[in-house]
């Protein structure tokens, strides 16, 4: 039987360190997106900041690294109490305090150039990311072996290698780096869906939820080897183009798996009908990504920024806001009144990835035209305002909410 000290110790813990967790990711976002939007700007000719010159191929680290890394420890050390006492909330912190640690590092050594703190962050990061491995199959095992798990650390199996590769360089130009970071939220939000399916009695390791565990870390490895070896000419095209392939059959694999998941279950719920919308919308654009991935990698240039952000807001994003009524209440102890759920949120969000995506697309088919090109530019740079606007209509919803529902209203 637990003392009332261990469990006044795991509860204050918790608090605590999802507060911290919480707090750094939302820094780590606010920072990222501003970098992010000024090189936007810059990158389609609007204008610049040279004081923000430095930290512009940075956005990435902030956003992929600090605000995802932070998100996605937080979100399960909310929940390490009920799975594992006093033993998992004092792995969990120290897990997050590492990683929060390696991730500032990391990214104030490249800031500054300082290459110590740079690889000692990196170092770190790395260590956090597997102790995050090893809890999450940890979870696995004490689920009955639910694949879910094991698809999501292949995911932290990926920002620790990222973490390693970007000791080294940024991402830049970088093809298989850009990838191996996308791919630890990619491996997450899919593992993630397919554990959460406990709560329908679909979860159980079958052939196709085995098919999509061993694809991940097929993925995993081949962009990892890529990586390394792409000053090799022939293996910096195959490898990639092998990883985009196993993703293609990972993504179908798993789409294949949410249809056979959604005829077994009755009819849908307001919340149920509000994340569907989402997933839905970031399966397409995860596909979309990897299209323009694949067409990148056989060659046709221009495509780099609309195959990115396809995944990187297109699929990481959407996914966020679909599942944001389900993770932020509980990752913050609150109860959410559905009564005030709204799509706009999403339908914002849509329309701005819309804007980068195709506006990326059409200035590359435009090249020979300035007037079509300039107004291409122009619309991708407005995005970034329009994605702005969507961040704040989901905060403003998330807070509407979360406010005065202890008493009442439907709950999540």
């Amino acid at each position: 039987m637990k003392s009332s000290g261990g469990k006044a110790f795991q509860t204050d813990t918790v608090r605590r360190m999802t507060r911290l967790g919480i707090a750094y990711a939302i820094a780590s976002l606010v920072i990222g997106f501003t970098v992010g939007l000024f090189r936007l700007f810059m990158d389609n000719g609007t204008f610049y900041l040279s004081i923000l010159l430095p930290w512009y191929q940075l956005h990435s680290i902030f956003l992929i690294f600090g605000f995802l890394g932070a998100l996605l420890m937080t979100e399960r050390l909310a929940g390490s109490a009920d799975v594992g006492g006093t033993g998992a909330v004092r792995f969990n912190a120290v897990m997050l305090l590492i990683s929060i640690a390696g991730m500032s590092a990391l990214s104030a050594g490249w800031g500054y150039g300082i290459e110590s703190l740079r690889i000692s962050g990196a170092l770190l990061l790395t260590a956090g990311s597997l102790m995050f491995t090893s809890f999450l199959i940890r979870l696995g095992r004490m689920a009955g072996d639910n694949p879910g798990f094991g698809i999501m650390a292949s995911g932290t199996v990926s920002l620790a290698i990222s973490a390693m590769l970007i000791a080294i360089e940024l991402p830049n130009d970088n093809l298989p780096l850009i990838i191996q970071m996308l791919l630890f939220p990619i491996m997450f939000v899919i593992g993630e869906r397919i554990e959460l399916t406990r709560f329908t009695g679909f979860h159980r390791r079958n052939a196709l939820t085995s098919l999509v565990h061993t694809l991940s870390w097929i993925a995993i490895g081949t962009t990892a080897l890529s990586s390394i070896v792409r000053e090799i000419d022939a293996y910096s095209y195959v490898f990639p183009l092998t990883a985009a392939v196993f993703l293609v059959l990972l993504i179908a694999a798993v789409t294949l798996f949410m249809e056979r998941k959604r005829k077994t279950a009755g009819a849908m719920t307001e919340l149920q009908a509000y994340v569907g919308a989402g997933i839905s919308t970031a399966y397409f654009w995860l596909f979309a990504g990897i299209t323009l991935f694949l067409l990148r990698i056989n060659g046709i240039t221009g495509l780099y920024d609309a195959a990115i952000h396809a995944v990187a807001l297109g699929f990481i994003a959407t996914f966020i806001f679909a599942h944001g009524p389900v993770i932020f209440p509980v990752v913050l102890g609150r109860k959410g009144n559905l009564k005030r759920l709204t799509f706009v949120p999403l339908y914002i969000l849509t329309i701005s990835n819309s804007m980068r995506v195709f506006g990326d697309v059409a200035k590359t088919l435009a090249s020979g035209s300035p007037s079509v090109f300039e107004m291409a530019s122009g619309i991708v740079s407005l995005s970034g305002i329009v994605l702005a606007v969507s961040v704040v209509a989901f905060a403003v919803m998330m807070k509407r909410i979360m406010t005065g529902t202890r008493k009442g209203g439907q709950s999540v």
